[in-house]
């Protein structure tokens, strides 16, 4: 039935009036909105690293999961809120959840490198953790950066790990597009090095943004407008974005190692090498998952695919999901369709 334009302007005019009203408790549940409110223990510290524990171990033979976030955002986005919260839906399976947690270094942690994050923070964070879950082995679950991070551990050793399964993680940089395209021939490795500290967290946001810089400084919040009238979804992406304005410093030593990788595709040709050890993906022998966001615009699908190409099992999963590169952790679709897609592949291994 066609409306007649007397009530589409009486609509219009209610619904302005509803959100005018509504208007001032959106802003102050914006200011307030942050992510994280999974009680957690903390079960190991090696400055700037620590160990979270979400839930308790358990005496069945399950394997806890273990997820490393990326170097350049805190893990908090991994629980966003309650009915969105990779942490809890991993809770749900009757496993201990543990986040490797990367922390905020200071100017004097500005030499440590990839090596230091792989063959000593993250392999000292799995032993710890398979002493405190009694496992001898972990899912280890990494997202964006800490995909990156935890395919090198398992090339270099498969030690204490079952399983490896990678999130929108940049493998394979013989591609173009999002992230890639931002770290041109403009970002020098010897100019990192040379700043002999650390990389500034709210520059490094900056940087990223320039992927789409229209929706990182106006559409996210264009778009809560269309939320206003809805709790749910307003305080899930007031969380967001305020997650995203609390971006953690990075070492100038492993960011520059980083750029390095990503120019050469030295994982994927084998070139990359970690305390004399080449980081070999072909020697990864346990099973291997690969998630990817269909819509991601930082980092591209070939680029993670890569991972499943490059391995040295055929035990191997690629789980497709129509969102982007943080939907993976936020939005509905994720939770409806791809953790729950990992969740029973990783409960066919024990």
């Amino acid at each position: 039935m066609v409306q007649s334009p007397v009530w589409q302007l009486h609509a219009g005019l209610t619904d302005s009036l509803t959100r005018s009203i509504v208007l001032p408790n959106r802003v102050n549940q914006f200011v307030a909105a942050t992510p994280g409110e999974t009680p957690y223990e903390v079960i190991y510290k090696e400055h700037p690293m620590q160990v979270r524990r979400y839930g308790a171990p358990t005496d069945d033979d399950t394997p806890p999961f273990v997820l490393v976030y990326a170097l350049f955002n805190r893990p908090e986005i991994l629980d966003l809120t309650p009915d969105r919260s990779v942490i809890r839906t991993l809770l749900d399976r009757d496993s201990p959840v543990y986040v490797v947690e990367w922390g905020s270094p200071t100017r004097l942690d500005g030499s440590l490198d990839i090596d230091d994050y792989v063959h000593r923070f993250l392999a000292n964070a799995i032993r710890a953790i398979s002493r405190d879950a009694g496992h001898a082995n972990v899912h280890l679950i990494g997202y964006s950066t800490g995909g990156t991070l935890a395919a090198m551990y398992a090339a270099v050793t498969d030690r204490g790990v079952g399983s490896l399964s990678v999130v929108a993680a940049p493998i394979g940089f013989d591609t173009s597009g999002g992230l890639f395209d931002v770290i041109d021939s403009s970002i020098l490795p010897e100019d990192l090095v040379a700043r002999s500290g650390v990389l500034q967290g709210p520059m490094l946001s900056l940087g990223f943004s320039l992927v789409d810089p229209p929706e990182f400084l106006l559409g996210r919040y264009l778009r809560l407008y269309d939320v206003m009238l809805d709790t749910t979804q307003f305080t899930a992406r007031g969380s967001r974005i305020s997650w995203s304005r609390d971006s953690v410093d990075v070492p100038s030593t492993a960011m520059a190692t980083l750029v390095e990788i990503f120019r050469g595709d030295e994982l994927v040709t084998g070139t990359f090498h970690i305390d004399g050890t080449a980081v070999d993906l072909s020697a990864i022998d346990i099973p291997v998952a690969a998630m990817v966001g269909q819509q991601d615009r930082f980092v591209p699908n070939d680029s993670t695919r890569a991972l499943l190409d490059a391995v040295g099992t055929d035990e191997t999963n690629l789980i497709r999901c129509d969102t982007g590169h943080l939907g993976l952790a936020t939005d509905n679709v994720a939770f409806g369709e791809a953790w729950p897609a990992l969740c029973r592949w990783l409960a066919t291994l024990g």
